[in-house]
């Protein structure tokens, strides 16, 4: 159908040990836009947290470790937590602003 599409991944540590390099490939994206899991403190972290995200968090180390493992991928487009904070407006479900 030639449709150009973007797959967004979150990387966290239930798939930071995975090679996605095959998959990616096949569905040969335009973008491969690859997160590193963020924690938003009420959001997803902290005591008054709507979700509890700690558990997948990953080390900026096994980011690193997945971005390289995935080298060859020439659409990815990475986005550590130090790029992600204050970049970008975050909102959640009910359109609310979150400060990231």
């Amino acid at each position: 159908y030639k449709v150009a599409f973007k797959i967004n991944s979150v990387i966290n540590t239930f798939n930071v040990d995975e090679d996605m390099t095959e998959q990616i490939s096949q569905l040969n994206p335009v973008r491969w836009k690859v997160f590193q899991c963020l924690l938003i403190d009420g959001e997803n972290a902290g005591e008054d947290a709507l979700r509890e995200a700690e558990r997948f968090v990953i080390s900026d180390e096994q980011f690193q470790e997945f971005l390289e493992r995935h080298g060859g991928v020439s659409c990815l487009v990475p986005e550590s937590n130090e790029k992600m904070r204050n970049s970008y407006l975050i909102l959640d479900e009910y359109m609310r602003f979150l400060d990231s």
